[in-house]
Formats: structure tokens, sequence, C-alpha cells
């Protein structure tokens, strides 16, 4: 009984040891990385150079065309303006509270934007609107220009010269007032990105 128990060990022993290793592999079997590797290459025909060098001027084509594509709204140019140009604290002023200050209706929808003062002792302000009609907001943003110069004359009269370099754009469907330091650099980005 010793001896079957003796060699029963052995055999489960002898099995252990062989589950434990790990298979060896001879040039007979094939290597499994290696076949996919092939099988990749084999279905995947090598393209022409010339292929590769037009879907590159294709996508050079579709990448410029998308850009010249961008649509920006009035209070991106906005933004931008405000972001390069330097500006006291500035305030929003919200499309149905803009007729508080120009004295023309602004449609809540519409495409526009301006920003005043936050403190209102500074005469800086922007407007800007895309409009197919701007007559009632260029003759209210002149009226507010001009009384603006007369509040500031006596007050603070640096102020008064920047509203008397105000300038007015009315043109390319927008109409566009600004009063800052910088009148140059706010009609450069409005150029480029409203009127294009």
């Amino acid at each position: 009984m010793k001896r079957i128990l003796t060699a029963a060990a052995a055999v489960l022993l002898c099995a252990c040891s062989v589950q434990a290793e790990t298979p060896v592999q001879t040039a007979s079997q094939p290597v499994l990385s290696e076949t996919v590797v092939q099988t990749e290459e084999t279905e995947q025909p090598a393209q022409p150079q010339t292929e590769t060098s037009t879907d590159a001027s294709q996508t050079e084509t579709s990448t410029e065309a998308s850009q010249s594509e961008v649509q920006y709204t009035c209070e991106d140019a906005a933004d931008k303006i405000l972001s390069d140009v330097d500006f006291p604290t500035m305030m929003k002023v919200d499309n149905a509270k803009i007729s508080d200050y120009l004295g023309a209706d602004v449609p809540e929808s519409a495409d526009a934007a301006m920003y005043i003062c936050g403190s209102g002792g500074f005469a800086d302000e922007l407007f800007i609107i895309k409009t197919d009609d701007s007559s009632a907001y260029s003759d209210n943003a002149r009226k507010r220009i001009n009384d603006r110069m007369k509040d500031f004359e006596d007050y603070d009269p640096d102020e008064s010269a920047k509203l008397e370099d105000a300038l007015v754009l009315d043109t390319g469907g927008y109409f566009i007032y600004f009063v800052t330091n910088d009148n140059d650099r706010c009609e450069e980005i409005v150029r480029d990105m409203l009127l294009g």
C-alpha cells in the first residue's frame, strides 16, 4: 500500500510540475504575434506617395475653408476688444437695457454687444450691432457721444477729448461705435472678425 501511495504521490508531483512549466515552442509551431503582424502587413497594401500628398493638400484646403467660414458674433468681437485694449472696469449692457443708453430699441435676439464704464468715471464705451437699418442707432449714438462730451468737459477734460475722438462706423451691415484710448485697434479687430 505504501508503494501505491508513493507512486501516486510521484504521479501527482509530476503532473503538477508539468502544468506549471511554460510550453516550449518548436520550429514547427508558429509564433502568434508574428502571424498577426504578417497578416496585417499583407492586408494593408502600401499607399502610393501621390495619394498621400493629394490627401494632405485636400486637408489643407478643407482647413482653410473651415477657417474662413468661422462666423463671429458681435459679442465675440467685443470680448476680443476687451481683452486686447486697455479699459477701466467695464459693465455689459443687456440688449433689453441698451435703449436706456442709446434711446433705440434692440431686439432681445439681435446680434449686439454694448459695454460701458462700470463706475461712470470714464467715457469708455463700445457698441456693436448687426443691423439692416442703422439710422436710429447712428443718430442716437452721435447724440449720446455729444451729450457725454459736455458732461465730461468740466469734470475730466481728458475723457471729453476721448469722446471727441470716438470712432463711429456704419458699414457692412453693422453699426459700431467706440470710445477708447485705442480706437485703431478696436477697428482692426472688428474689420478682421466681422467685416472680413
